[in-house]
């Protein structure tokens, strides 16, 4: 690890020399190198007879001289060859996409370039200079009065070498408005005469902020650089909407200082004018109209009203953090992650931080890496945020990706509670390596990054919403327009987002409601080390495993790979459902085989029967090839189908029956019901067959609750149809709420249970790990493990008892909303179209691969007998059929898929709620006593809501939009529809809005007022919540002929009497168990302190301090506590943060009377016998009135002091565990299942011997079957 930059000016010096040749050469191809020393006078004579090599000599030699003479000369020149120099090469067509330049080219750089240098020291490089120390003056008057300079504050000639540009002006289309060409030397004359383009280019140093989140005054600019040619520039006149535009606010970032609307006008319109058509339109999508930039403040002429305004848009200048430094702009990207990420857990200042960056092991070694963090002072006293996965580290190191899985660049953006700092705080994830999707195999992972956010169109948690978004009705509209700015600076890149899907948010506390949360994709279109871009603005394929050779490139060739939209046909799609099939290329799929063209069969047609397709996002793929995408996947046996996607297309792929066994042919086939758009296949890529999903062994499924109310409207005998579902409730709360109470029975089995029904591994952090509130862990059931774990027994200790008894409660209260209810003879199973026609109309094929056994069913196959199919969402009496289904030896090879009849009328799938076969899986019952007790219903008239005026369909193709003016049309519809409306108008409305989004539809306020008006007749749009919905407060309300809707009954009278039932016989048993608080291991450190205080005064002085330190501590924690739950997280935290700062006292430190306090090899750590002395003595002094208060401030070290204290015979040594391992345990099931039997038989002296004869043992604690 490289020591801090202060001593180590020299050497500083030289490494930046070698990266401003490095840059030029990754930039320009120019072969500069330093001249060799050790050549004698002859042979270096010789040498310069080479025009080229006299040229890089000279370039070096002036390079080198105007780099160790200081001064801003050099970074004066290199900005102005940025300028020329790329209007080069925009203007030579014989530049490659390799980057290789022809000898004649480079001459012209290399040439421009040499000049740039040898005209430093005449008159009109002085008027330059002069111009630069203008700006740089106009820039010093900025500091506040008083604050120095930063130290490393100097004029930096890489600082001239632009971080984010993505392109010059000439890319941008720089050309005479008459459509004439200019000589590249006519152009370059012009542009180096304007003083906007001096002023852009004079570099001033970026001085480095203060804290870790920028100012605002420099958020758009490169923390390395403030010289950075921006690719766009203004005009009125242009006609594209996604013509890259700069707002002006952006633009003035870019001079570095301040300036008026006007003045930034002046300088816009001292640019060449651009013509009003682009010779490629495509060129122009990169600030999209589905990108505002943020409109530039005129603060002198707002007016009070609009102070909110100005707040919300300097909290969202400030949300990324800067590049640490200058020295980590050549470091790997999984470096700088790592560091960023280090910065923002600790809210540590980056301004500091002076380790300088080389290519060695301490850097490349994350556990080195992460030492040395820890150790710098500004870490000092902090914990690092949770390592990355070696495997994932190690992988961002070289290529980023393996042969299956990437590493993933993460992130959340959530509120800041701060109401000084910015509207966001960003959390870096750890690096993740997992599998990945299309465009990251494709162009680098290291080129997207995905960060959440709450969604600023949905509702949240309002205590979370800062109060700055409350009090402007804008706010949305302003996120909005950050968010989908033209380009967010980061990590030294210039990213771009271009995709946002919805993911599942955190519960809201005391609700069955979530944060709406948003995954915003974005793409790194730019970056310092990036190279020009290729000639057809797509990278190059093989860069995708070259991390060290990025090409620029712009949204609209990552759309134009992506979805095709330079294909006519493809521009002829719906802008929504175009850019909707974006999604495909972002599913995170397994590659398996890479295809040749000939073996990829597109259909032009579907099945069809009377106009309706019956194999609706279904095709097939040889027995061959199937078996080769087994292997591939690591699959023993060949599953009978594939769900994934193939180029353009996505859905399921069928094994084919027809085929011979034995044949080695493969193909695989699409239809245009699943090719979503037009796509050529020549990219290796676009022919990978990448699976998302296959059929496994099918297992008994829970009921939705939607399906309920249809089972009871179709059941000829209502009341038979409750008492069955009833049944299977009565029989599912039993079984979860039992399990709990058999496990109090033992520390062990309560630990499976805690494993089986505590958090979800997506509610751990990336690592595994539990997060943790002050001394414990956040959740209860990791509180419980962690106890437990410890070695504490719920049986004898109260807080873990009162922790079990909280647990069981709140599941119960679960149960009761949920109503989990299992129906044994039922799965859930994909559903596939019979290409071989063998069955009928109302028939399917259903055959399982292994035996499925479930109460008093067992076989591999159903046949003969009626079942029922559904399939979620469910709101018509149509949603759920009846079928039969039967044995084919045609389709005997297919296991695991239901397989339904391609004949009739409608397609089976569609009757489901309007399913089709791209991955849909069915509801499939066989339970007899629900079938036979069921009666199907005719399909309902369908209503057009659309050409009856209450749905519009956006129907703007790709096409229009390339020419249009103005903002886009594109919104993002939240689907917050009443699931339990029964009404069949409405439930046809909800069909067409389930896929709103994607199809275009627009459905406002004002379309469901009249709706409820016309069609429901009612006047209000609020319809009431049904009982069994109300998050509280529902209760028994029986219609006039005495009987409640059956979800109101299963809820009322079944799940609330057999859970409040079996919670009364819980709590006895805890209540048994006799728990008290206290534990005389927990106090023995503290007594014996107090034992040597009697004959020590310095003891004594410690033990009092420690009392008039802790006291005031519990006093503080029972007044702030109980009062409002919802701040109890921050209150926590406050409070032990005063905590960990009581600290052993200078007087008695000095005294030498406690060396196994002071000389302590774990003196930094949470477990220093300090720390230990101070748990021990806070739970003697308040373990019986202020437990929670004991346990909260040190439980770790109390779980320490316990586990430290166990003694087993014949074994005293313990386990030790890191958190990230911890989170991952896994009890072993058949194992604590064998030692409590061997338990519970000896406790019977009698039958203990006869149960070892019984019984055998495999290693794992199974009992060995002898049948």
């Amino acid at each position: 690890m490289s020591g801090p930059l202060g001593p180590q000016e020299h050497n500083r010096s030289t490494l930046e020399l070698d990266r401003i040749i490095s840059r030029l050469n990754d930039d320009f191809a120019l072969q500069l190198c330093k001249p060799d020393v050790t050549l004698s006078p002859r042979k270096l004579r010789e040498r310069q007879r080479s025009d080229e090599e006299a040229r890089i000599d000279d370039i070096y030699r002036i390079i080198h001289q105007l780099h160790y003479r200081g001064g801003s000369r050099l970074a004066d020149c290199l900005g102005l060859f940025q300028i020329q120099g790329r209007l080069i090469l925009s203007d030579a067509a014989s530049l490659s996409p390799t980057r290789y330049l022809s000898t004649s080219l480079r001459a012209l750089l290399q040439e421009r370039l040499l000049k740039i240098l040898r005209d430093v020291n005449g008159p009109e490089s002085k008027q330059l200079s002069k111009r630069m120390s203008e700006v740089t003056v106009n820039q010093s008057q900025k500091r506040p009065k008083g604050q120095p300079p930063h130290r490393y504050e100097h004029h930096d000639a890489v600082d001239a070498l632009p971080v984010r540009s993505s392109g010059s002006f000439a890319d941008s289309g720089v050309s005479l408005a008459s459509g004439s060409r200019r000589s590249i030397g006519e152009i370059i004359q012009p542009l180096a005469q304007q003083s906007s383009f001096d002023r852009t280019f004079g570099s001033s140093r970026a001085s480095f902020p203060s804290e870790v989140f920028s100012s605002k005054n420099t958020q758009d600019v490169s923390f390395i650089s403030q010289t950075t040619v921006d690719s766009g520039y203004h005009d009125k006149s242009n006609r594209y909407p996604y013509s890259q535009q700069t707002s002006a606010e952006s633009f003035s970032h870019s001079f570095g200082l301040s300036q008026s609307r006007n003045d930034v006008q002046q300088n816009w319109n001292s640019l060449p004018s651009r013509p009003n058509k682009s010779t490629n339109q495509l060129e122009s999508l990169d600030d999209s109209r589905f990108k505002s930039p943020l409109p530039l403040l005129d603060r002198s002429s707002q007016d009070s009203a609009g102070s909110v305004s100005r707040t919300i848009d300097e909290k969202l200048a400030n949300i990324w953090p800067k590049l640490p430094i200058p020295a980590l702009t050549h470091a790997p990207l999984a470096v700088i992650w790592e560091i960023t990420r280090a910065a923002l857990h600790c809210k540590a200042s980056l301004d500091q931080f002076d380790l300088l960056y080389e290519p060695n092991d301490s850097w490349h070694d994350q556990s080195s890496l992460r030492d040395a963090i820890s150790n710098h002072h500004l870490f000092h006293g902090k914990s690092l945020p949770p390592s990355s996965d070696p495997v994932a580290w190690h992988t961002a190191l070289g290529d980023f990706q393996t042969k299956v899985k990437t590493v993933t660049l993460s992130a959340d953006l959530v509120y800041n509670q701060d109401s000084t700092g910015p509207l966001y705080s960003l959390q870096l994830h750890p690096l993740k390596l997992e599998l990945g999707h299309r465009l990251a195999r494709r162009f680098g992972a290291d080129r997207f990054l995905e960060i959440t956010i709450p969604s600023p169109s949905g509702s949240g948690s309002a205590d979370e919403e800062p109060d700055v978004l409350k009090k402007d009705p804008k706010s949305l509209e302003k996120i909005v327009n950050w968010l989908t700015k033209p380009e967010h600076y980061f990590l030294g890149r210039t990213w771009k987002p271009f995709w946002v899907r919805n993911v599942k948010g955190k519960k809201i506390s005391g609700t069955n409601r979530t944060t709406a949360v948003d995954r915003v994709y974005f793409f790194a279109c730019d970056a310092n080390n990036f190279r020009p871009s290729a000639a057809n603005g797509i990278s190059p394929l093989e860069e995708a495993l070259e991390t060290k050779a990025r090409t620029k490139m712009k949204l609209s060739g990552l759309l134009k790979w992506a979805i095709g939209i330079d294909n006519e046909r493809n521009s002829e799609q719906p802008v929504t459902k175009l850019f909707s099939r974006l999604a495909l290329s972002l599913s995170r799929t397994w590659p398996t085989v890479v295809l040749e063209k000939h073996q990829i069969i597109n259909k032009p047609e579907d099945l069809t029967r009377g106009g309706m397709v019956m194999n609706d996002g279904i095709g097939r793929i040889s027995p061959s090839l199937a078996r080769k995408v087994a292997v591939a996947l690591g699959l023993s046996d060949c599953p009978s189908c594939f769900q994934g996607r193939l180029g353009s297309a996505k859905g399921m792929w069928l094994i084919d029956v027809e085929s011979e066994e034995d044949s080695e042919r493969d193909w695989v086939e699409t239809y245009p019901s699943q090719r979503k758009w037009i796509c050529d296949f020549d990219d290796p890529h676009h022919r990978t067959l990448e699976i998302r999903n296959w059929p496994s062994e099918l297992r008994s499924a829970s009921l939705n609750q939607q399906f309920i109310p249809v089972l009871e409207a179709r059941s000829p005998q209502p009341n038979a149809m409750r008492r069955v579902v009833s049944e299977h409730l009565q029989r599912d709360l039993h079984a979860d709420l039992g399990e709990q109470a058999a496990a109090m029975k033992e520390p062990m089995s309560l630990r499976l249970w805690i494993h089986q029904s505590g958090p979800s591994k997506s509610d751990r952090s990336l690592d595994g790990s539990a997060g943790f509130l002050a001394g414990l862990p956040n959740d209860n059931a990791d509180k419980v493990a962690f106890l437990l774990d410890s070695g504490f027994d719920q049986r004898r200790m109260e807080y873990l008892s009162e922790l079990v008894w909280e647990m069981c409660k709140k599941k119960a209260e679960i149960l009761k909303t949920k109503m989990n209810i299992t129906i044994p003879c039922s799965a859930y199973i994909y559903m596939a179209a019979d290409f071989s026609s063998t069955l009928e109309e109302g028939e399917v094929h259903l055959s399982f691969s292994t035996k499925f056994q479930a109460e008093g069913f067992s076989d591999t196959l159903l046949e003969n007998m009626d079942i029922l199919v559904a399939r979620a969402p469910a709101h018509l009496p149509s949603d759920i059929q009846r079928v039969r289904v039967v044995s084919r030896p045609e389709l005997r090879k297919l296991k695991d898929v239901i397989i339904f009849s391609t004949k009739g009328s409608i397609p089976l799938a569609d009757k489901l709620s309007g399913g089709d076969y791209d991955g849909d899986m069915a509801w499939v019952c066989w339970d007899q006593n629900i079938v036979r007790n069921f009666d199907n219903a005719s399909m309902p008239q369908k209503l057009d809501f659309i050409k009856s005026g209450y749905l519009r369909k956006v129907t703007t193709q790709f096409k229009d939009i390339l020419e249009e003016v103005g903002r886009d049309d594109y919104r993002k519809y939240m689907n917050n529809r009443p699931a339990h409306l029964q009404d069949a108008c409405v439930d046809q409305l909800l069909g067409y809005l389930v896929d709103q989004s994607k199809q275009g539809i627009e459905f406002t306020e004002e379309d469901w007022k009249r709706f409820c008006i016309q069609h429901l007749e009612k006047k209000s749009t609020f319809l009431p919540d049904p009982e069994y919905a109300k998050e509280k407060g529902g209760s028994r309300r029986p219609d006039p002929q005495g009987r409640l809707h059956i979800l109101d009954y299963l809820k009322f009278d079944v799940a609330d009497r057999v859970i409040d039932e079996v919670l009364t016989s819980f709590n006895q048993t805890v209540k048994a168990s006799n728990a008290i608080p206290y534990d005389e291991d927990l106090t023995k450190l503290c007594n014996m302190y107090e034992e040597r205080s009697k004959t020590s005064a310095g003891c004594r002085q410690l033990l009092n301090y420690l009392r008039d330190k802790i006291d005031p501590l519990h006093d503080e924690w029972k007044s702030r506590n109980g009062t409002d739950d919802s701040k109890f997280a921050t209150k926590t935290d406050s409070l032990y943060q005063k905590w960990i700062d009581i600290q052993l006292p200078a007087e008695l430190l000095a005294s030498g009377e406690f060396p196994e306090l002071v000389h302590d090899f774990n003196k930094n750590s949470a477990m220093s016998n300090w720390e230990l002395l101070k748990a021990s003595t806070a739970f003697k002094r308040h373990y019986n009135k202020g437990y929670k208060f004991v346990w909260y401030m040190a439980g770790k070290q109390l779980g320490f002091i316990k586990a430290m204290a166990h003694r087993v015979p014949g074994e005293t040594s313990k386990v030790m565990v890191i958190p990230e391992m911890w989170g991952i345990l896994r009890p072993d099931k058949k194992l604590i299942t064998s030692l409590t039997l061997q338990r519970e038989a000896a406790r019977d002296s009698e039958s203990a011997v006869a149960l070892e004869e019984v019984f055998d043992f495999d290693d794992n604690g199974t009992v060995i079957d002898d049948a």
